[in-house]
């Protein structure tokens, strides 16, 4: 039986074909979704345009918006000042059957509702709400206290 005619990889030709791939990785890796734990053990996933956040049974808004927050900076690298916005309340995910999610939005700066404290952290759940990420963010140092006084 004839050989087939094919020649094998070099090896100098396989560690640039493989260093391509690698950097083309890594030219599409920030486009795509993101996808972590918060500070607070929530896991979070999506990009800008639209990230969920995925709160656990006894989930409140101030866990909620540390989650997003957390997220936002650590993710998605915005700024203080930047808002989280609520674009879809508590529901069924987008991206995970048979789970429930909040979607939230990256918004600039002076955008969105600003809703009352109580707003946030008692009726997180409504469409247009909005914090900023250091606010959200400081959520997680509150949550985090309250966690430790209950243990």
């Amino acid at each position: 039986m004839p050989r087939p005619l094919v020649a094998a990889p070099r090896p100098a030709a396989a560690r640039r074909l493989a260093g391509t791939a690698l950097l083309g990785l890594a030219l599409v890796a920030p486009a795509a979704a993101e996808a972590g734990l918060s500070r607070n053990g929530m896991s979070v996933s999506g990009e800008a345009a639209s990230f969920e956040v995925f709160p656990g049974r006894a989930a409140g808004g101030s866990d909620v918006f540390c989650a997003a927050g957390d997220f936002a900076r650590r993710h998605l690298d915005a700024r203080a000042t930047d808002r989280v916005e609520i674009v879809h309340p508590i529901g069924p995910s987008r991206t995970r059957p048979g789970q429930r999610s909040v979607v939230f939005a990256m918004r600039p700066p002076g955008s969105g509702r600003n809703a009352g404290l109580d707003a946030v952290v008692l009726r997180p759940w409504s469409e247009g709400v909005s914090r900023s990420v250091a606010f959200s963010e400081a959520l997680c140092d509150a949550v985090n206290r309250r966690r430790e006084d209950d243990d």
